[in-house]
């Protein structure tokens, strides 16, 4: 997951270059934003059966006792 958010922070980095550096240090015209914005967007997460898809992720409800997040995630995996 954190991995997802790296790549994610550096698309909109590389976008943001690309668009403040449209010229170059003699004035020479730089390549454009790429006509297909979208596809710097980030994949849809196919999740399991009985899981649901939350802002990238794949989150696993269970009715168990509360736990704190270092157990949580010890059952999960």
């Amino acid at each position: 997951m954190i991995f997802e958010m790296i790549g994610r922070i550096v698309s909109i980095l590389l976008v943001a270059a690309m668009a403040w550096g449209q010229r170059g240090p003699q004035g020479e015209r730089r390549q454009q934003l790429p006509a297909h914005i979208e596809e710097l967007e980030p994949k849809e997460v196919d999740c399991p059966p009985n899981w649901v898809t939350y802002k990238s992720s794949c989150l696993k409800f269970i009715r168990s006792p509360v736990k704190n997040r270092i157990d949580a995630r010890k059952q999960c995996q």
